[in-house]
C-alpha cells in the first residue's frame, strides 16, 4: 500500500512538471480562473449552473437557515450564505453590499451559493 501511494505521488508530481513547461515551452500563462464581471440578478438567472458570479444589491429578507433573498434594480434571487462567509459584514436592509459566488440551478429553481460577501468600494 505505502509503495503504490509513493509511486502515485511520484506520478502526480512528474505529470504537474511536465504540464508546466510544456506552458513555458509554448510560451503560455498557467491557467488562472479569472475573476468574473460585476453582473445583476436577471443575468445571473439565465447563467449556466457553476458559473461564478458578482452581485451588487441588499438582502431584503432573511428566510432562516442561512438563506436570504438578495435584491438589485434588475430583480430578486434567493441566496445562502454560510456563517463564515460574511467576512464581518452585517447590513442591514438598506446597506449595498457586493456577493460573489456560484450559480446554483436546480430545474427551475436558481440561487447563488454565496463564497464571500463584501462592501462595495
Amino acid at each position: 500500500m505505502k509503495k503504490s501511494l509513493f509511486t502515485t505521488m511520484i506520478a502526480a508530481a512528474l505529470l504537474s512538471l511536465s504540464s508546466m513547461a510544456y506552458a513555458q515551452e509554448n510560451n503560455q500563462a498557467p491557467s488562472v480562473p479569472a475573476t468574473p464581471a460585476k453582473s445583476t440578478v436577471e443575468a445571473a438567472k439565465t447563467m449556466p449552473d457553476e458559473s461564478m458570479v458578482i452581485l451588487e444589491g441588499t438582502i431584503t429578507s432573511d428566510l432562516g437557515d442561512e438563506m436570504y433573498v438578495f435584491t438589485d434594480s434588475t430583480g430578486s434571487i434567493n441566496i445562502e450564505i454560510d456563517d463564515e462567509e460574511w467576512n464581518g459584514v452585517s447590513p442591514d436592509s438598506d446597506m449595498v453590499i457586493m456577493i460573489q459566488g456560484e450559480v446554483d440551478k436546480d430545474g427551475n429553481l436558481v440561487e447563488i451559493d454565496v463564497e464571500e460577501v463584501m462592501m462595495p468600494q
